[in-house]
């Protein structure tokens, strides 16, 4: 395995000391938890507990799971976003062998190390905190990638704009997790289009303008719009109704007290627990594009993840091509829904298109409990997730329910009528019941509170807290007081027909520039 690389749901490692934060030597960035050990105590786990839990977790096939009405494409935002707010870079051998005894032990905060800022200011964009990384652009502009003639398809054999910069296969990216799997990595083009297309706007409003301011402004730009889609276009599909209302439009936060001018917190209880709730979202197959869809060009059938892991450096090895295979690029008319919009229609195969979520519940797909590049005993990703919790200490969902008067727990009842039989078996005999390790419970209750179309109100308060705080404490923050920043407020600088709210939204006025249609469908210009 290659250490030298950070690795999603292996090293997004983030501890503290006693009950206060813990500040990271290098950074500065703190780490702490929602709930105080005191009132939410430890669970410890043993290792063969999260692997039988594992096990059951990723047991059911994609047929045997319903999808939501949320468009595929938000499952890889929520990942982009996860990558824009933690990133832990402590060399595997500090994790202890976790492969070795059956007990697990909390990884003590000082053999840590945490390298991203916790608040939403595109650091894994832009490559840095307090600036654009200059490597990273040329002049105002982010690079663009050139994808690699599709071998033995004329129609699409020749290259396009249309993947990352990468330099001997390796993405020249600010956040190199973003080349894990290639609906990731092509949801960092989008933005790095969107840049694009925000300062070639604002070079051609104010000729002359040095490059560098046109980036400073063109960012600000950007992180105000990308912190407008995440509280108000990602948090809606995945948040219950109520807390939505209450904590990301009333302001009603119910565990984390920071404010504007102070430095956010990365919870536990929300990173290894809350925020891992995209890997229930995951699909097995994927309607792609032209090429690789029911009745597709190239394959008559979905792409299946294995090829989403296969198309990139960091999972794969990019089919043996120097760069993305033009036929690979993404189709977002697939990933979002973008219908009423300027789009040519799909053709082909008209029908089941638009890819959508699997329900939140306490599954996830098969294929992710056979990760690529990963020892055969840590490359089931619910295992790992599990054990995540017990490395670091995490209380469990009763505990946490307990501490949260808006919250009701779940009953042993509940739990039992979302799961199969085998996996109620495992609960019972581990007592399990009665204080489930956190990131199942959160799983559970989605699957009990909204048949899985949405985040149960547990799950719900942890995410909504975490994004407000992380949002109101960032340096360019939406939520300041005296800004309460909307889009319209940008519409008339960025020449937009209507304010840009949402990434059907983004998608479509960055398109007037780098259309984001599958290249081997659009015909507007042909």
């Amino acid at each position: 395995m290659d250490t030298s690389k950070p690795q999603h749901g292996i090293k997004e490692n983030i501890e503290i000391q006693g009950e206060g934060p813990a500040t990271d030597k290098s950074t500065g960035f703190m780490f702490g938890r929602m709930f105080s050990p005191n009132e939410a105590p430890p669970m410890l786990l043993k290792q063969s507990t999260c692997d039988r839990l594992g096990n059951h977790m990723t047991s059911r096939s994609e047929a045997e799971r319903r999808d939501t009405e949320v468009p595929a494409g938000y499952t890889y935002l929520g990942q982009f976003i996860d990558h824009d707010i933690t990133m832990d870079v402590t060399p595997i051998a500090k994790e202890g062998d976790i492969s070795g005894t059956d007990a697990i032990e909390p990884t003590h905060d000082g053999a840590l190390s945490q390298e991203r800022s916790p608040s939403l200011d595109l650091d894994s964009l832009y490559g840095s905190l307090s600036g654009a990384d200059g490597r990273l652009m040329s002049g105002f502009r982010f690079t663009i990638g050139a994808t690699s003639p599709s071998p033995g398809a004329a129609a699409s054999g020749k290259p396009i704009l249309a993947d990352l910069p990468r330099q001997s296969k390796v993405a020249t990216i600010g956040d190199p997790r973003n080349d894990e799997n290639l609906a990731v990595a092509q949801t960092h083009l989008m933005f790095l289009h969107f840049h694009n297309a925000v300062a070639e706007t604002l070079a051609e409003a104010n000729p002359g303008t040095a490059p560098s301011t046109i980036v400073e402004i063109a960012r600000d730009l950007v992180t105000r719009h990308y912190q407008h889609i995440v509280l108000h276009d990602y948090l809606p599909r995945i948040l219950d109704a109520e807390v939505y209302q209450d904590i990301i439009v009333g302001g009603n936060r119910k565990a984390l007290p920071q404010g504007p001018g102070e430095q956010a917190l990365m919870p536990l209880e929300f990173s290894v627990a809350g925020f891992r709730l995209g890997h229930s979202q995951v699909r097995e197959s994927y309607e792609w594009n032209a090429n690789f869809s029911t009745g597709g060009a190239v394959v008559p059938s979905p792409a299946n993840f294995d090829q989403l892991f296969r198309f990139t450096e960091h999972s794969g090895d990019l089919a043996g091509l120097p760069t993305l295979p033009t036929n690979w690029v993404a189709d977002f008319r697939r990933l979002y829904d973008l219908s009423g919009r300027n789009f040519p229609n799909l053709t082909g195969s008209a029908e089941g298109a638009l890819n959508m979520t699997k329900a939140l519940d306490p599954y996830i797909a098969p294929v992710l409990g056979m990760l690529p590049k990963m020892p055969l005993k840590m490359n089931n990703l619910a295992m790992l997730n599990l054990r995540r919790g017990a490395m670091r200490a995490l209380p469990s969902g009763q505990d946490v329910s307990r501490l949260l008067p808006s919250v009701r727990m779940l009953t042993k009842k509940q739990m039992q009528s979302v799961l199969d039989e085998s996996f109620q078996e495992t609960m019972e005999a581990l007592q399990l019941y009665e204080r489930t390790p956190l990131w199942l419970y959160i799983l559970i209750e989605a699957a009990v509170a909204n048949d899985g179309a949405r985040l149960g109100p547990l799950g719900s308060t942890i995410v909504a807290d975490t994004f407000f705080t992380l949002v109101l404490t960032s340096r360019t923050s939406i939520l300041s007081p005296n800004a309460h920043w909307q889009p319209d407020k940008a519409q008339a600088t960025l020449s937009a027909s209507a304010p840009i709210a949402t990434i059907a939204d983004m998608l479509a006025w960055t398109d007037l520039r780098f259309p984001v249609v599958d290249a081997l469908q659009d015909t507007r210009n042909a």
